[in-house]
């Protein structure tokens, strides 16, 4: 008999659904009835179907807004606090209730770590070791919320107000990662169901926790062997290049500018000037439609590309700092200069910059005299491709569909879920040093 599995994605950003739906994908039909679940922000993006498809049920779920949850990051404000996460349960539940699975797989949906155990259910979760309370890096960097970028802008001295401010953050945080934490724990104990130790705990929480990561970029320290690297989930939209392509490359050096879902839109008219005068061509997929002016005659804007076939040609790509579209120029070898602005990719851009396969400039740090200068270092120092190239090769070595499947095999085999507690206890005892 085939075992059921439900997928779930917190579709706040492109790849909290893509990963999952990739993987959901990857599954054989003969052994597997997989369900899927996630809110249709990004469903045109992706090509997922409404009931079934590709041997997939799809079932509708709530999530906040794209644009709400990056106005909270942007605003430093809770993520998940309790009312949230008590919905989220409660939806989860029914779900549940009416799909009968024998195994959860979720991204980001921080609730499972209510819903799954109080259900009795073996839970895999889906995210990127940088999040995790193993991580190897004991210091997060300064937050860019509005306010630390308008307040650099003011003070007119960038640099130092960015160091001030990550030598504050390290006192602060750990007030800040309680607060984050306050509703996961307020809802786990309406359920019965004990608090986590820290933040990064409940954040990673599962019976089987994937890093989409290579232990290069997102090394961990004391991790157990219920955490594991599957590597990068290698999902990029269908499709060709437009057919202006190669004429308008023609033999030029190409910069691929890839923001995301979460990236700033609103730098492209300075990534346009920072552009407009060096020698390359520039294509800009901005995530999205995009109303933009009038633009040098060497750049183009269009919503979407297919990111890996654009990424193989390009000469460097920029990015939003961001793992999915880092691993995607990665895999191709490719260097980059990154945007980053929240603290997502914040943490995953100062690990790119820290293996010289990366530019990273840092949203109050954002000029065109700056932009242009650090895509030229990039083009001008080959150590940056030959840097990104070492990475696509340690990529090329996990086969992370075999290494997901391998991992609902053991947990779905008898004896296969030992107590998720004893990670817990583990992050706990101090092995890992972030968020609590």
């Amino acid at each position: 008999m085939r075992k059921r599995i439900l997928f779930l994605g917190e579709a706040v950003t492109l790849a909290h659904v893509a990963r999952p739906l990739f993987l959901a994908r990857s599954l054989p039909p003969d052994r597997f009835d997989v369900h899927f679940a996630a809110d249709t922000h990004f469903d045109r993006v992706l090509g997922r179907g409404s009931s079934t498809e590709d041997g997939i049920t799809h079932w509708p779920l709530q999530s906040v807004t794209p644009e709400a949850f990056l106005k909270t990051i942007d605003a430093g404000g809770i993520l998940f606090p309790a009312e949230k996460v008590a919905g989220y349960v409660e939806e989860e539940l029914a779900l549940i209730e009416a799909i009968q699975p024998d195994l959860v797989v979720g991204d980001l949906r921080v609730s499972l770590g209510v819903s799954a155990p109080f259900s009795r259910l073996p839970y895999i979760a889906i995210t990127n070791a940088y999040w995790s309370p193993f991580s190897f890096e004991k210091r997060f960097p300064a937050p860019a919320f509005r306010r630390v970028r308008e307040a650099a802008v003011l003070r007119d001295d960038r640099e130092e107000t960015g160091l001030l401010l990550e030598s504050v953050f390290q006192v602060v945080f750990r007030r800040l990662f309680r607060a984050q934490a306050r509703g996961l724990d307020t809802v786990r104990r309406w359920y019965g169901l004990p608090p986590f130790p820290d933040y990064l705990t409940g954040f990673t929480y599962a019976d089987r926790t994937l890093y989409a990561d290579t232990p290069s970029l997102a090394p961990t320290v004391g991790r157990p062997v219920t955490h594991r690297y599957i590597g990068p989930i290698a999902w990029s939209p269908d499709g060709t290049l437009p057919q202006w392509w190669e004429s308008f490359v023609e033999s030029k050096r190409l910069l691929f500018v890839t923001l995301g879902s979460s990236g700033d839109r609103s730098i492209i008219p300075l990534l346009a000037q920072a552009f407009a005068e060096m020698d390359v061509r520039v294509v800009i997929a901005a995530g999205g439609a995009l109303e933009v002016g009038s633009l040098p005659e060497n750049v183009r804007v269009v919503p979407f590309l297919p990111g890996a076939l654009a990424a193989a040609q390009a000469a460097v790509v920029v990015t939003n700092g961001g793992s999915p579209s880092s691993y995607q120029a990665l895999s191709c070898g490719a260097p980059l200069v990154t945007l980053p602005t929240n603290m997502d990719q914040l943490l995953c851009s100062r690990r790119l910059s820290e293996l010289r396969v990366a530019e990273e400039i840092r949203p109050e740090h954002r000029t065109v005299a700056r932009v242009r200068a650090a895509v030229e270092k990039v083009l001008d120092d080959p150590s940056y491709r030959r840097n990104a190239q070492s990475i696509e090769r340690e990529i090329e070595q996990f086969q992370t569909e075999r290494l997901f499947l391998e991992c609902i095999d053991e947990l779905l085999s008898p004896g296969g879920v030992p107590a998720a507690a004893t990670v817990v206890q583990a992050a706990g005892s101090g092995k890992g040093a972030m968020g609590t």
